[in-house]
């Protein structure tokens, strides 16, 4: 099995999840070759949508895909995925459907 680090970025963090969906395709239209998925999670006893990149296998593959999307006025965080959390993703990949 393959443990090594993954990345993401995190473009955004929204309680309506019709926010999220709108971030998610506002990065597909920039670019349609990203792995956008929205992430469902409590934070704080709240439900928020968190908007991820995801698939990308080095920190330099991250940091170039949050620069590129700075330069279209989208914010986002680099992350690294902890080792379980890249086997997990690995199988249970969840993201929102396009409309």
């Amino acid at each position: 099995t393959d443990t090594a680090p993954r990345f993401l970025v995190q473009v955004g963090i929204f309680q309506e999840i019709q926010n999220a969906e709108a971030m998610r395709a506002r990065v597909l239209a920039l670019d349609p070759a990203l792995a956008v998925e929205i992430k469902q999670e409590v934070l704080a006893g709240q439900q928020v949508n968190r908007v991820l990149i995801s698939q990308l296998d080095t920190w330099l593959a991250a940091e170039t895909v949050q620069r590129r999307l700075q330069a279209w006025g989208v914010t986002g965080v680099v992350r690294q995925l902890p080792s379980e959390a890249v086997l997990a993703s690995t199988t249970a990949a969840v993201a929102a459907p396009l409309e």
